[in-house]
């Protein structure tokens, strides 16, 4: 997916398995990003021409710190092309709170910079509308509060076959290749409304939902799509402990995924701290796993999870036995194991929260 930077945008939020080469094992990753900064609902068509959306710009709380947040609507195929509108919603701590809400738009063209299209204010009502044809994208966004009527178009996109829609609110990430995303400012509740996908209001079972987990500790997850709305919320219970825990996880292997990326230029001894890190992040996972109380239909999810676990461990144990290579097949066996999004998955489900 995609995330906003600091003032630009990103894409790929998520830090996927690094895919395998023939001979060598990997191919170190040039984009890593943290895997829960998006959240929201997307929707799979064979072609996407059109996406929409309604929602009030989120207001920052008087008791929020520096932060960066992005709520947005956009289109992407694969890694290839996307582009995205929205607002963006910043606060500035330093000699006193400076808070700015901007609307914007971006795509690759722009190096994932964020173009501004206006100022907005906490509260207002605004749309977002993307178009696409076959000059390219048009582009109109309206704050219907302050009457600001923006329209833009680009050639960019004229070709392709756009086939993912977003809506989406963001922990935006400050690079490609980071391990953590930016702070996140405490926003008031987000509803996104008149949800549509070229000219329809996607159905509930045509969507995905992905929760948002932030550098905070914030967790919010998208309600189930009533009509064509709805609204992040905070999880609670098992599913709240589960996020809580599973993002350190996440953070080293994202951690991880960043060293992976100049591996032949790091020391032996980093390397060997590289792993032992990640090591250690998949232990105590395991640990709280095993020690949390969690619903009983969770526990045969959570007994095979932690088996993955070990296996996972065992296989990064025999790389730092073997020499750390990047080409080793203990590396794919340990970072690149299906069975660790069906366990992740299948313990998600049983907590209600959306999978990975």
């Amino acid at each position: 997916m995609s995330a906003l930077v600091a003032g630009a945008a990103v894409v790929s939020a998520t830090t996927k398995p690094i895919k395998p080469l023939a001979s060598t094992g990997f191919t170190p990753p040039k984009t890593v990003t943290p895997a829960n900064g998006l959240g929201g609902y997307t929707a799979l068509r064979p072609t996407v021409n059109q996406i929409s959306a309604a929602w009030r710009v989120p207001a920052i709380s008087a008791h929020s710190n520096t932060g960066l947040a992005g709520t947005w609507v956009g289109a992407q195929v694969g890694q290839s092309s996307f582009i995205q509108l929205g607002t963006i919603e910043s606060r500035v701590n330093r000699f006193g709170p400076l808070d700015s809400y901007e609307a914007f738009w971006s795509d690759i063209p722009l190096h994932f910079h964020a173009a501004p299209l206006g100022t907005v204010h906490a509260g207002d009502l605004v749309t977002a509308d993307m178009t696409h044809t076959a000059s390219g994208w048009t582009l109109h966004f309206i704050d219907l509060t302050h009457h600001l009527d923006r329209t833009m178009t680009t050639t960019y996109g004229a070709k392709a076959n756009y086939d993912l829609a977003e809506w989406i609110q963001e922990d935006p990430s400050p690079g490609m290749l980071t391990a953590v995303n930016a702070p996140y400012p405490v926003i008031s509740p987000t509803t996104m409304a008149f949800l549509q996908v070229n000219h329809q209001i996607p159905g509930a079972d045509s969507v995905i939902p992905a929760a948002l987990v932030t550098r905070s500790g914030k967790s919010f997850i998208p309600s189930s799509l009533r009509a064509d709305t709805f609204t992040f919320v905070p999880p609670i219970g098992y599913a709240k402990q589960y996020l809580k825990d599973a993002v350190e996880v996440d953070t080293a292997d994202s951690q991880f995924g960043v060293r992976l990326s100049s591996w032949k230029k790091m020391s032996s001894t980093q390397k060997m701290s590289a792993a032992q890190s990640l090591a250690s992040a998949l232990g105590t996972f395991g640990h709280q796993l095993v020690t949390q109380p969690w619903p009983k239909h969770a526990h045969p999810d959570i007994v095979y999870s932690v088996k993955v676990i070990d296996e996972e461990l065992t296989s990064l144990n025999q790389w730092m036995a073997s020499g750390l290579s990047i080409g080793s097949p203990y590396l794919l066996q340990a970072i690149a194991n299906p069975k660790i999004g069906i366990s992740t998955n299948a313990i998600r489900h049983d907590m209600g929260l959306p999978p990975t």
